[in-house]
């Protein structure tokens, strides 16, 4: 009898020991369920991180890129008509036309104004004004460079003059 008592016990403790183990490897399976969760939200995010900086750079580029395409656009606004067909002034303008392709191609695009637009300040930069007695106040009067989006995000707004009336005084 005294031996049933003992092997009794022994199989209550080994069974509290299996508990205790099934707890323990359900504890490990869950942290290590955590750690992979938050390593791939980890990894996510960094290559989140990434691609961000990369877009940062690539407008960076583009930034500089633009002021090669305004040079194209100034040298193209002055050679003679006379000239238009000649096949070197045709490859540079070819040259030209490949890079706007190239930015639009990734992801740049020309802010459209039109004279007589509401001034946007989130898109249109005010570099003067000029009184315009056929346009309301605070409109585009004159557009004086071009602006880009690049992505969807203004990288360089439009400058443009915008228009005001001068204000009469009463001579009583």
């Amino acid at each position: 009898m005294k031996k049933e008592k003992n092997l009794e016990k022994e199989i209550e403790k080994l069974k509290k020991e299996i508990e205790k183990l099934k707890k323990e490897k359900e504890e490990y399976l869950a942290g290590w369920q955590r750690e992979r969760a938050n390593r791939l939200n980890y990894i996510k995010e960094e290559k989140e991180r990434l691609k961000e900086s990369l877009e940062v750079a690539n407008e960076g580029l583009v930034l500089k890129l633009l002021s090669v395409l305004d040079s194209f656009k100034r040298a193209e606004e002055v050679i003679p008509q006379d000239l238009k067909g000649n096949q070197i002034i045709r490859g540079f303008l070819q040259i030209k036309n490949q890079l706007k392709e190239i930015l639009e191609k990734e992801g740049l695009e020309e802010i459209q104004v039109e004279v007589g637009e509401k001034f946007n300040p989130e898109i249109h930069e005010a570099v003067g004004a000029i009184e315009e007695k056929d346009l309301p106040e605070d409109v585009v009067a004159q557009v004086l460079e071009k602006g880009y989006k690049f992505k969807g995000r203004v990288i360089r707004p439009v400058k443009v003059k915008i228009s005001f009336k001068k204000v009469e005084k009463n001579k009583n």
